[in-house]
């Protein structure tokens, strides 16, 4: 199958199942930092991203390779979440942001 010549609404109803399959797997390990509607969201752009990227010739099943590209783009949301939920902003498991009052002389 040649998912290049796809329009992205019929690529997304053919592969959405690799992105359920990796948000499934993710949810447990990124909860509370990172919805799954959140993940989800995130997983249907890499799969659209995987999709513009696959080489042609390759010897790789599409599915194989966007499911790569699909995990991958989870894991570093939910590093980037959990360093950022781990940084000094967060105080409790709530972030506050730091503000500075500027004054206009």
């Amino acid at each position: 199958m040649n998912v290049k010549s796809l329009n992205e609404r019929d690529l997304l109803k053919q592969h959405s199942k690799l992105v359920t399959s990796a948000v499934d797997q993710f949810t447990s390990i990124a909860s509370p930092i990172c919805s799954a509607d959140h993940l989800h969201g995130l997983g249907l752009i890499a799969l659209l991203d995987a999709a513009r990227q696959y080489p042609a010739a390759s010897q790789v099943p599409f599915e194989t390779y966007a499911q790569a590209q699909i995990h991958t783009a989870l894991l570093g949301e939910v590093r980037r979440a959990k360093k950022w939920f781990n940084s000094e902003y967060a105080v409790d498991g709530k972030f506050e942001v730091e503000t500075q009052t500027i004054s206009l002389v």
